[in-house]
């Protein structure tokens, strides 16, 4: 599921430049328009993704609080730091970022489009042990606000960065749990085909 999704983004990264570039109504701008559009379920499937594997992960045994955050400091965001520092060095010496925009580039994720991606998962990995302790007790309810979030942030409610911000997201990633914790995806027929893609 993991490399058909990386698949799926490096084709909307490489689809991009038409989209943009070809005369609008052609059938070539048709077609990469669709092609784009139509893979842009590639990021909440690993929204999607990382909630399943964190609660197949954490949702049976109690969990160290220490412990998942430092992991997920070692594995997310110091090599996210270090990627920043590589774009911010090489954007820096063609003239294309400054030194006062850093905090917006590390915390926004707008030096690089794909940065974006890096703080939605900081911020679920930071928020996992709230709702994992909510869904725990309440599974239906919060299944049902991250729906009714998700929803309303992204067909109702817009604002700058709304596309960074957690609640964007979060039903995908809940979702993601639910399966996992019901082990749902041991019924279903078309997340085994999908996971042998």
């Amino acid at each position: 599921m993991s490399a058909f999704l990386c698949m799926a983004v490096i084709m909307i990264h490489i689809t991009a430049t038409p989209v943009t570039s070809l005369i609008k109504g052609s059938i070539q701008h048709i077609a990469m328009f669709a092609l784009n559009r139509g893979l842009t379920f590639a990021v909440p499937g690993f929204i999607f993704l990382s909630g399943f594997k964190l609660y197949s992960k954490y949702g049976q045994q109690k969990m160290s609080l220490a412990e998942f955050l430092r992991g997920r400091l070692l594995k997310i965001v110091v090599p996210y730091l270090i990627s920043v520092a590589v774009y911010f060095v090489c954007m820096y010496a063609l003239g294309w970022a400054r030194f006062a925009k850093i905090p917006e580039y590390i915390f926004l994720g707008t030096l690089q489009a794909h940065f974006y991606y890096i703080v939605i998962a900081v911020q679920l990995y930071l928020l996992f042990p709230i709702i994992k302790w909510l869904f725990d007790r309440l599974p239906v309810l919060v299944l049902i606000v991250s729906l009714a979030s998700t929803l309303w942030l992204n067909q109702f409610f817009w604002f700058t960065y709304s596309d960074r911000f957690f609640a964007t997201y979060l039903f995908y990633f809940v979702l993601g749990m639910l399966l996992a914790r019901y082990k749902l995806y041991e019924r279903s027929k078309l997340f085994c085909i999908l996971s042998l893609v």
